[in-house]
């Protein structure tokens, strides 16, 4: 198959675990080396304590991220372990149809047992060439168990969206991170998921700050040379 760019598929358990957990990357590979990016998530609500139907999040996250694809299923939040075989079989049909070069899936030691079972689920389904790569989804209140080894800087300089065309007011987000002159990767990402993820707006792991101090972090831990990065636990096969 003849491609301009990659083929990327992010796989999520809950909708906005791909931005959280890779959507600094998405932006750069979509932008800097015309990858094609595909998105599926597997649960499109909150269920505890309260329901909350987040698809609208999911689809404003595709139109702000600028997916190629977006797939939005109805598995139920909290109870992957007995749906796994349904899991596994659509992730068979998205590998089938999308041939991915590169996987991005949630980690296999992660507490959440929802992101386990898909991530258990890419490791036996992506096996026949793919570059697979497991994303960091910091729960609070645990350790975290990502053995990162691939790291992917977010220091380009690239454009951030138009203010106007943002719910959030200027005053919603810290200064530096919607100054124009400055916007990167990193900052990008966080600007976008603030805007998508209604819903979770008070919640630690969309805090602005969190989520810059987690990609410095791992920049420090990538040899400090780069200001912000994603990290991965990945497996390349050449």
């Amino acid at each position: 198959m003849l491609r301009d760019g990659p083929s990327v598929l992010a796989v999520g358990p809950h909708v906005d675990d791909v931005e959280l957990g890779c959507g600094g990357s998405l932006l750069r590979f979509k932008r800097e080396f015309r990858a094609t990016v595909h998105v599926a998530v597997f649960s499109d609500h909150y269920q505890e304590p309260t329901y909350v139907d987040r698809k609208r999040e999911a689809e404003r996250a595709g139109e702000l991220f600028g997916y190629d694809t977006l797939e939005i299923l109805d598995h139920k939040d909290t109870e992957f372990p007995q749906e796994e075989l349904k899991i596994q079989e659509r992730l068979r049909r998205l590998r089938r149809e999308l041939q991915p070069d590169l996987v991005l899936a949630p980690n296999p030691s992660d507490t959440h047992q929802d992101h386990r079972v898909l991530a258990d689920c890419a490791i036996r389904e992506f096996r026949y060439g793919e570059v697979l790569w497991h994303y960091e989804i910091n729960q609070f209140g645990v350790p975290n168990r990502l053995r990162a080894n691939t790291f992917v800087s977010l220091d380009g300089s690239t454009v951030g969206p138009d203010p106007e065309s943002l719910s959030i007011g200027q005053d919603s987000l810290p200064a530096h991170i919607l100054s124009a002159g400055g916007m990167n990767y990193a900052k990008l990402k966080v600007v976008l998921a603030y805007e998508a993820m209604v819903s979770q707006r008070n919640k630690p792991l969309l805090d602005p700050e969190l989520m810059l101090a987690v990609m410095r972090v791992r920049a420090i831990q990538r040899d400090n040379q780069a200001g912000y990065c994603e990290a991965f636990s990945g497996r390349i096969n050449v």
